[in-house]
């Protein structure tokens, strides 16, 4: 259990690390999957209920089965979000996202050189993780042309 807990944890820090831009849409689905965990997150539990509220006042006892499938479905679509963003961001980058992570530190160092601050490290064999982080600094200490350099 602590394996599937350790993801869910590692899935809710990613969501908060991974910048919410716009300009990642057609490179990353993360945008659309974090944007669909936090709606599960908010409105299935309710959804739930009502659901179960819904089947004790007018529904038949022959239909509790498929009622309580459902609400099961409806409470794991958040936990199933949260696993998926915990496994992405454990997961390495393929060779081209390597590069381009390098890319990105490359020049967070030298701004950070110019700014006297040290940056956080290079990871030899980055994870999508690492890239958010990286991403996300990224977003507030360059311009945006560090995308498409």
């Amino acid at each position: 259990m602590k394996f599937f807990g350790g993801k869910l944890q590692t899935g809710k820090a990613y969501m908060k690390v991974w910048p919410q831009r716009k300009e990642l849409n057609g490179l990353f689905p993360e945008n659309l999957v974090i944007k669909a965990t936090e709606f599960a997150e908010k409105f299935m539990p309710m959804l739930a209920v009502l659901t179960i509220l819904l089947q004790y006042q007018v529904g038949h006892e022959m239909f509790w089965p498929t009622t309580v499938g459902m609400v099961l479905f409806m409470v794991s679509l958040p936990l199933q979000g949260l696993y998926w963003l915990g496994k992405r961001a454990q997961s390495p980058l393929p060779p081209s996202l390597v590069r381009w992570y390098h890319q990105i530190h490359q020049k967070l160092v030298q701004q950070s050189n110019q700014q006297n601050e040290p940056p956080k490290q290079a990871v030899s064999k980055p994870t999508y993780g690492d890239l958010a982080f990286v991403l996300n600094q990224g977003f507030k200490s360059l311009d945006k042309a560090f995308l498409f350099d």
